[in-house]
């Protein structure tokens, strides 16, 4: 009914072949090549359900409360979800016990004004961040407190910890509809937890940018570092970088890497990360990927590899005209989304052929996949 699992009604090898054409189809049609001996197929996941490692339940009930997602098609209308296949155990053992609190806290005051429930975990430690969305219409229209609600979340949610096994911290964010507003900021616990990629560790917040199935985001890491190859690179551009995993996983490959995110959060982490993995050669730039192409970098500096991750959006075009400025022998590209990708390697096309890509079934059960193309130096 949530039209989550949009695929859940075929088996596995099924999925697999949707997929994997529809990869193939799109980049091949909108791109304008021919990807024989160029697509490699599909990566299944190692495991099926119970793979992400975040969610976002919405609040539904009067009395007793339930975890509920977005009707299929509809944004105005939610359903009960009191168990997803889809998030790691752990985070639905806790977000029971979560929603379960939530009958005593609107007894307490008198009203609930909460409307999104986020939990993320780590797939190394098993930590689990709750991030609780508050309405501040709701707040505003019953003349509340605001120190009085958050004390409220704090002491009836996340003090008492019996039952909240893995709770690692408690974060309040502030919103008006469906959308929440600012920073979170942290009520109870620590302000990171840790997760772990091909022998490197990462210091992740709440609103961190992670790949949302750890077990398929090992395996897209080292394909990506196979893609860079065992020769010695001098420097790598790490664009879209957020927390810079793939920036920091890398390092060991090349003299140094350039990572670029337009999130202060994620930058402050990233660096932080890469001083816990003792990793010199890397360096963050806080701008937008295009104002940043667009500074010194454009004129100065060379890259030997550039690796972008983009939104679903894709690449803006006049970031990648800076990009192709810049030259490089390779472009790894990641996308969420075909449809960008294959415009945006029509665009290059002029000056980089698509040596390989290879789809990876990071969403099981659903439609979504994650693609990755090699781009290098040639027509």
């Amino acid at each position: 009914d949530c039209g989550g699992c949009s695929f859940q009604h075929m088996d596995y090898e099924s999925q697999l072949q949707e997929k994997s054409a529809t990869t193939a189809e799109t980049i091949s049609r909108l791109a304008g090549i021919v990807l024989d001996n160029i697509y490699e197929g599909i990566v299944k996941s190692p495991v099926r359900f119970m793979y992400r490692n975040k969610m976002e339940f919405s609040v539904l009930g009067n009395i007793e409360f339930s975890p509920a997602l977005h009707r299929r098609c509809r944004f105005d209308n939610f359903v009960a979800t009191p168990y997803c296949l889809l998030p790691l155990p752990e985070i639905m053992e806790l977000t029971k016990t979560i929603y379960e609190r939530f009958t005593k806290l609107k007894l307490d005051l008198g009203f609930l004004p909460i409307y999104i429930v986020a939990l993320r975990e780590s797939f190394a430690t098993k930590e689990i961040i709750v991030n609780i969305v508050v309405n501040k219409n709701e707040i505003d229209k019953m003349g509340a407190d605001y120190s009085l609600i958050e004390d409220k979340i704090r002491g009836v949610v996340f003090e008492n910890l019996s039952g909240l096994r893995n709770l690692a911290s408690g974060w309040v964010t502030y919103g008006r509809g469906s959308s929440a507003e600012g920073e979170p900021h942290l009520l109870w616990g620590n302000e990171t937890i840790v997760e772990s990629f091909c022998g490197k560790r990462f210091l992740v917040g709440p609103a961190s940018f992670l790949q949302v199935n750890p077990y398929m985001a090992e395996i897209l890491y080292r394909t990506i570092s196979e893609f860079v190859g065992e020769t010695k690179v001098r420097r790598l551009l790490d664009l879209y970088s957020g927390l810079g995993v793939i920036g920091i996983i890398l390092s060991a490959q090349v003299d140094e890497v350039v990572c670029v995110e337009s999130n202060e959060e994620s930058v402050k982490l990233g660096q932080k990360s890469a001083l816990l993995n003792g990793c010199k050669n890397v360096k963050f730039i806080c701008d937008d990927v295009y104002r940043a192409l667009s500074g010194s970098m454009a004129r100065n500096e060379h890259f030997d590899i550039v690796v972008v991750d983009p939104p679903r959006m894709g690449i803006a075009k006049k970031a990648l005209e800076k990009i192709i400025k810049l030259q490089p022998t390779k472009i790894i590209y990641i996308s969420c989304n075909p449809s960008t990708m294959a415009r945006d390697i029509k665009m290059l096309g002029e000056h980089y052929r698509l040596s390989s890509l290879i789809a990876f079934d990071m969403f099981p059960q659903t439609y979504h996949i994650e693609c990755l193309g090699l781009l290098e130096k040639g027509s």
